[in-house]
């Protein structure tokens, strides 16, 4: 599931579409082919932007920076330790700060087990983006390691998300794995397998075997093509602002099933009648 930021927007009724000449794309993923993601959005989108995959958004954004030690405890202080209240206030331990320093150094470490809140960490990522292109010609998107979550009012908790809109954009490797809900029998027969005195490690097996063709895992081989949309939705928050469609057999679908999010990226098309003639209108503004 991904959700939008309303930080850092244009006015929408200055202008039809915010269309950017840049798209800088950030990752330390190593199981996807970015130079074939490369291709297919200036192959999609066209030859009026001009797409480069850079390095991990954090390696590259703090190259000459520093003081490591103050974002590093910056970063700790966008980490979720209450899902259930969003105000609460964190001193960060030395070990911490220590530990998101390491992981600034060596981006390709895996982060496991703690969520960051989206949008305090799209705030801290674009006060470090550079002055020159921290404008919207230029449209940063940020695959992380790191899971991320926003505050849902409704029910008063943290939720963890596949992506947050804004600018930048930030897509979480692992959201695209963990946020969007597993079938309902799977949770049904993980409780069921735990509470029969299975190994944990079994278990997981287990469910993988059955169910492997209803959810995207890790390392993945479809994760490529599962990217692809997301990409697109990004594309269409910054120049649009509206980065979703209702359409389950559009790349823009926001899905919040894994099953949902397969069909929209794995079978079909890529967009609905009604966004690809958006993106043509689009295709045609940017060559004039």
């Amino acid at each position: 599931m991904s959700t939008r930021s309303s930080k850092g927007e244009v006015n929408k009724t200055s202008l039809s579409f915010n269309i950017p000449d840049f798209l800088h794309i950030y990752t330390n993923e190593s199981n996807i082919d970015w130079n074939l993601l490369k291709i297919y959005i200036e192959q999609k989108i066209g030859t009026g932007i001009t797409v480069d995959v850079r390095k991990d958004f954090l390696f590259y954004n703090t190259r000459e920076t520093q003081d490591l030690n103050f974002i590093a405890e910056q970063l700790v202080k966008t980490k979720v330790f209450d899902v259930s209240n969003p105000t609460r206030e964190y001193d960060p331990f030395p070990v911490e700060i220590k530990h998101e320093m390491d992981l600034i150094k060596d981006p390709e470490k895996k982060v496991f087990g703690m969520l960051y809140d989206g949008f305090k960490l799209q705030t801290l990522f674009r006060g470090l983006i550079s002055s020159g292109e921290s404008n919207f010609k230029h449209l940063h998107l940020v695959f992380t390691n790191r899971s991320i979550g926003t505050w849902d009012r409704g029910d008063g908790r943290y939720h963890a998300r596949t992506s947050v809109y804004g600018f930048p954009c930030i897509i979480s490797s692992p959201g695209l794995v963990e946020a969007p809900a597993k079938p309902r029998e799977f949770y049904i027969l993980r409780k069921a397998l735990v509470v029969s005195g299975m190994a944990r490690e079994l278990v997981e097996a287990e469910l993988k075997d059955k169910f492997r063709d209803t959810f995207i895992d890790y390392e993945d081989e479809r994760l490529t093509d599962i990217v692809k949309g997301y990409i697109l939705q990004a594309f269409f928050y910054h120049t649009t602002f509206e980065p979703f469609c209702e359409d389950k057999n559009c790349r823009l679908f926001n899905a919040h099933w894994q099953e949902d999010m397969m069909h929209a990226q794995l079978t079909g098309k890529d967009f609905c009648d009604k966004h690809e003639g958006i993106l043509e209108e689009i295709k045609t503004k940017m060559k004039k």
